[in-house]
């Protein structure tokens, strides 16, 4: 997307100026390489990393924003993150914030290097869409919202969410996950308010459950 907005900051990629933010920044968010909040948009630094290539602010194609953190994915499909890391979000397997760009390297989890198609964010947790039309998800899971059957906490993307393929497109709430599989919508995760569509308030799932009535 061209424009996302997280609890108090927002971040929109730019026509002849790329990726800009502003807002809140206690946690990193903005990805300037400061905690400093700022009224008026400002560019996330430009990182290198040794495994990912070079992350600039002009070369983003896709960003995602909720509670107190930042992804984007780059014209080579590639996958940074920054800001509120405390419950593994960035991906990094640490709970450290991030307030510049920080690549996520899917390579020493899972032995590859796969094209991120789009990146979505709960409140503490984060899915991607890979161009094979799986998902990947980690962070916190208290509720299920990573699909695994369980309820563990996970700091990277080392497995496939389970019984999903064929995946083109996902939606993320503050605790649960959703994904449209082959014309249907299957979720998981918090439950609430009822958010998994199956006409009951169950506790959560940690399960997919295909949405009712539609």
């Amino acid at each position: 997307s061209a424009f996302a907005a997280g609890q108090s900051h927002a971040c929109a990629i730019l026509n002849g100026q790329g990726l800009k933010c502003w807002g809140n920044n206690i946690y990193g968010q903005l990805g300037n390489g400061t905690w400093a909040d700022s009224l008026a948009p400002v560019s996330p630094a430009t990182v290198t990393d040794k495994n990912g290539g070079t992350f600039s602010p002009t070369d983003v194609i896709a960003i995602s924003a909720a509670g107190y953190n930042t992804c984007a994915i780059t014209s080579n499909h590639h996958l940074w993150c920054w800001g509120d890391n405390s419950h593994y979000q960035i991906g990094d397997n640490t709970n450290t914030n991030h307030n510049k760009p920080t690549f996520v390297n899917f390579v020493s989890w899972i032995g590859t290097d796969p094209q991120v198609t789009q990146v979505v964010e709960g409140y503490f947790h984060t899915c991607v869409l890979i161009s094979d039309g799986s998902v990947y998800c980690w962070g916190e899971n208290g509720a299920g919202q990573l699909g695994e059957g369980d309820t563990v906490n996970r700091g990277h993307p080392n497995v496939k969410v389970k019984n999903i393929w064929g995946v083109s497109l996902l939606a993320s709430g503050e605790q649960h996950t959703c994904a449209l599989m082959n014309g249907s919508v299957f979720c998981w995760g918090n439950n609430y308010d009822g958010e998994l569509g199956t006409y009951t308030k169950l506790t959560y799932s940690t399960a997919q459950v295909a949405v009712s009535g539609l």
